[in-house]
């Protein structure tokens, strides 16, 4: 996949590469002139080896009869003869090690083995909220929505794209050169605005994908999988091609670059128009994360490291502008991981990385990201649609709904879930409303009140429906995110600072009764932003460092933007919350930025 210049083995990390069935590796970094130590003996599995030798992005010359390609001033040709002769020489280098792999291998120019990996997806519009709408907003001082990202590509390294999605419409791909994209043989070509060339090959027709879903708005779709393949993953719930089976990488690759002006709806229920933050801007999607069968849960989703690496250095290689990268795996531990040092040549070649700080907060030192040559982004909250749960005694809490219509309110009796558990069912299940918990005798009828937590927030409501309820009053147990779900009973969703006075109403009244309301009635207006719950906090405690992280934060709460969907199929959207979507906020503002003709020099 790709031509040999732009071998995804050499343009970000040098010689990267993945052996299977490797018995003895060195873990150990190698200086010059330091005999390396003994190997010592490790499991039979599947390893990433990289290489000592630096990667084009960052070589500056010393190998004989072959000339520097790092570049202090502009970006990164990856189509110039000394990128294309060194690029050989490290390819032959990768060639000669991986046909030595389990064997007597000299590992003399070998900087790291390292066993992969898998890592997880870290979802009023966000783009009014920025100020990048209306008179005098950001878009009008970049030229108009038609300027806003012109030139530019943005790089979403995710679980792949809808290329259906109005967010993603374009033109048919023609054959002429100019200032649209155009098809060189199977690559498709772009001239930026920066005067380089964005090229990528087109992956072929297969588990639908279609050759002719690239378009002059979608100039790049690529996947990986071996990684993943050796985990034994079997891609039963997902698609063996860049198409999208999870939703995550559309909903993230349309929040920074998708369209303007497209219609949403989800459920039946009209949204109005969405944008990304930078709707002129192109898109290419490097899906490198795969969905497991139960999609309610991510435990057996997979994101194998060596497919990550590979994204992003294709994505490099290809000639992005800006990479998105809403994956995490947990709280940072080093400054130099595997992506760390990939980002860092990504940076040197002149490409602005944009990644999520994780979603584990509020604890102190979760954030997952700690290097300083990327932006690490947390989630705050902005507006978003609100219902309201009324009792009798005065008491109102405001929270996220979009299940509740407007004029449309919902009164009955109201029960703690905890309280009517199902025969031989425990009450602590019962209290999170797991599918099967609930006494359909003690619930029928009636708003259930369920505290979050174990099982998925939309599964809560399903086993309120199963059960016979009405509605749902989902309550945080600790502080965290108010979500838009689509729940299967009405539900209002609020914060933990009303579970006491909620519950004391309910548990000590009889006949006690409620009722949810489809907008905010309390009269007070819900601050924002705020830093989410959710969102991961610094300070960074990775290799003693000193660096403070997150870098900035972004809208990431209740995001409404693209879904997927099958081939062929209508097209669909949803409401996200985390990071995730907190991220491609700021990768669509650097391609504004960068489609304003502000370029950067590359990382030094």
């Amino acid at each position: 996949m790709g031509r040999p210049l732009r071998s995804a083995a050499v343009i970000a990390l040098a010689g990267l590469f993945t052996a299977a069935g490797v018995t003895s590796v060195q873990a150990a970094v190698v200086d010059e002139g330091v005999t390396p130590p003994t190997p010592v003996e490790s499991s039979t599995g599947r390893y990433i080896v990289v290489l000592d030798e630096a990667p084009v992005a960052t070589y500056d010359g010393g190998e004989q009869g072959l000339r520097a390609t790092k570049s202090d001033d502009a970006r990164l040709d990856t189509d110039s003869d000394a990128v294309r002769e060194y690029s050989a020489f490290l390819e032959q280098r990768q060639q000669d090690v991986a046909a030595e792999a389990g064997v007597d291998a000299d590992y003399s120019y070998t900087l790291a083995v390292v066993p992969d990996e898998i890592r997880h997806p870290a979802a009023v519009p966000s783009t009014e909220f920025l100020g990048l709408e209306g008179d005098g907003g950001v878009w009008q001082k970049v030229g108009g929505i038609d300027a806003a990202g012109e030139g530019v590509v943005v790089g979403v390294i995710d679980t792949g794209i809808a290329p259906e999605n109005p967010s993603f419409a374009g033109d048919p791909l023609g054959t002429t050169p100019g200032d649209q994209p155009y098809l060189d043989g199977n690559d498709v070509v772009y001239r930026k605005a920066d005067g380089t060339d964005f090229r990528s090959p087109r992956v072929a027709t297969g588990d639908g994908w279609s050759v002719d879903d690239y378009s002059t708005k979608l100039v790049g779709a690529r996947y990986f999988d071996q990684g993943a393949a050796a985990t034994g993953f079997t891609f039963e719930a997902d698609y063996h091609s860049p198409r999208d089976g999870d939703a995550h990488g559309s909903h993230t690759a349309s929040t920074a670059a998708g369209n303007n002006g497209v219609e949403a709806s989800v459920e039946g229920i009209d949204f109005g128009a969405i944008s990304g933050v930078a709707p002129a801007a192109k898109v290419a999607a490097y899906k490198a994360c795969y969905s497991g069968p139960d999609p309610l849960v991510t435990t057996d989703d997979v994101c194998a490291l060596s497919d990550l690496l590979g994204a992003i250095n294709a994505a490099v290689a290809d000639g992005v502008d800006v990479i998105n990268y809403s994956i995490g795996g947990g709280a940072a531990t080093t400054t130099l991981a595997l992506e760390d040092a990939a980002f860092f040549n990504a940076a040197a070649a002149g490409v602005f990385v944009a990644v999520s700080a994780g979603n584990s907060g509020p604890d102190a030192s979760t954030a997952d990201h700690a290097s300083p040559w990327y932006t690490t982004v947390a989630a705050s909250t902005i507006p978003t649609y609100e219902g309201t749960v009324k009792l009798p005694n005065g008491f109102q809490a405001a929270g996220a709904s979009v299940s509740v219509r407007a004029g449309e309110d919902v009164t009955g009796p109201v029960v703690y879930a905890g309280d009517i558990a199902a025969s031989g069912a425990d009450s602590a299940d019962a209290a999170l409303c797991l599918l099967g918990s609930l006494d359909a005798a003690q619930a029928a009828g009636k708003i259930v009140v369920c505290d979050r937590g174990q099982n998925a927030r939309i599964e809560k409501s399903q086993a309120v429906k199963q059960a016979g309820g009405i509605g749902m009053i989902l309550v945080n147990v600790t502080p965290a995110s108010v979500d838009n779900d689509f729940h299967s009973v009405p539900t209002v969703h609020i914060d933990a600072r009303y579970r006491d006075d909620l519950l004391a109403y309910v548990q000590g009244t009889p006949d006690a009764t409620a009722t949810l309301v489809g907008e905010n009635v309390t009269g007070a207006e819900t601050p924002t932003p705020q830093v989410a719950g959710f969102s991961s906090r610094g300070p960074m405690l990775a290799d003693g460092s000193d660096v403070l992280k997150p870098d900035i934060s972004a809208p990431g709460v209740a995001i409404l933007a693209a879904a997927a969907n099958a081939e062929g199929a209508a097209p669909t959207f949803e409401f996200l919350s985390g990071t995730s979507m907190s991220s491609p906020h700021i990768a669509g503002l650097a391609a504004l930025y960068l489609g304003s003709g502000r370029w950067p020099r590359p990382l030094r």
